[in-house]
């Protein structure tokens, strides 16, 4: 049986350095986004949004389950010249690295017990940022496959009591229908 470490493995040993490197997400939080603090990029396997992120001068730690994944991230950031920690973790079961963290990101991976893990991770203040696509991507494209799919409007019930600063859902120039969120965890929490 393929695991999904194996298959994510394979996918960015395939992809490499050739991919398109960061997602939507900067152009999503750019302007909520601290001049500093700590970051923690969700499933950023070997996207470059936690490049990015440390290039714009957070702390950042990806955590992903894909080993290769990581290891194209550390190539992205030692060729950007800047600092990132990778963690290897199983995101459907394994907790998530300690916290507080005062940005969390999360692109195109869904998994419903995780938000709660994410918003109490936040530091008071924290902002997350989430970029996924939603059923309506179907319409035109065969995957991701519905179990990585958010309903419309879903991801506002997932974020909890977190306030939310930005929310749209719509067809984006990458082709796919995603939903965008930024929102915020109190100071007083």
């Amino acid at each position: 049986m393929t695991t999904d470490q194996d298959r994510w493995n394979a996918r960015w040993k395939v992809r490499g350095l050739a991919s398109s490197g960061s997602s939507s997400l900067l152009e999503l939080v750019g302007p909520w986004l601290p001049a500093a603090g700590s970051a923690l990029d969700v499933a950023g396997g070997g996207s470059g949004d936690a490049v990015a992120l440390a290039v714009a001068g957070l702390t950042v730690t990806v955590a992903d389950v894909s080993d290769a994944g990581l290891a194209l991230n550390r190539k992205r950031a030692a060729q950007s010249g800047v600092a990132i920690t990778t963690v290897q973790v199983d995101l459907e079961n394994d907790a998530l690295p300690p916290g507080p963290w005062a940005v969390i990101t999360l692109a195109n991976f869904s998994h419903g017990p995780l938000f709660g893990c994410l918003a109490s991770a936040l530091a008071p203040g924290g902002i997350l940022a989430v970029v996924i696509a939603t059923t309506t991507n179907l319409d035109r494209h065969a995957k991701p496959s519905l179990s990585f799919l958010l309903e419309s409007e879903e991801i506002l019930g997932l974020v909890g009591n977190l306030e939310v600063l930005h929310h749209s859902e719509s067809w984006r120039v990458n082709g796919r229908h995603e939903a965008w969120l930024v929102a915020r965890r109190s100071v007083y929490s």
